[in-house]
């Protein structure tokens, strides 16, 4: 999220951390690493989960239903 926005992940912490306290959002456990390429630093890496509304989730489904 930090280079998609162009933000400090820093304030992108501190706006989860919020958003989590609020129920917004909720964090997931770390996955361990892959045996890919490395790249990733998963001791830096923080999941979070989107949780929609009930209403707001009907309201997905409705618009996905095609008449």
């Amino acid at each position: 999220m930090a280079l998609h926005l162009d933000a400090a992940p820093a304030a992108l912490q501190g706006m989860l951390e919020r958003l989590e306290r609020k129920g917004k959002v909720r964090r997931l456990p770390t996955p361990p690493p892959c045996s890919h390429c490395g790249h990733c630093d998963t001791s830096v890496i923080t999941f979070y989960e989107w949780i929609a509304p009930d209403d707001e989730d009907q309201t997905r489904r409705d618009d996905n239903v095609q008449s």
